[in-house]
């Protein structure tokens, strides 16, 4: 969180939720790094803005494949 970027993706992944039986379920494991440091794991069943909020103080440039941050 200290540099001056972050890189960050999604990778979808089914799940099996113990409280929706019959099927299986869409989430998100997201990660968040820079080349040559550690790297954030995160867990979310969506791919709302709503997880971003974890980095409301983040004020660097976030790199993806999509737009959502700067």
């Amino acid at each position: 969180m200290r540099g001056n970027y972050l890189q960050g993706d999604e990778t979808p992944i089914r799940y099996l939720d113990p409280y929706v039986k019959g099927k299986s379920q869409q989430g998100y494991l997201w990660t968040y790094s820079r080349p040559g440091v550690e790297v954030l794991f995160e867990w979310r069943v969506s791919r709302s803005r709503e997880g971003q909020k974890n980095f409301k103080n983040f004020r660097r440039k976030l790199l993806t494949d999509g737009v959502w941050g700067v």
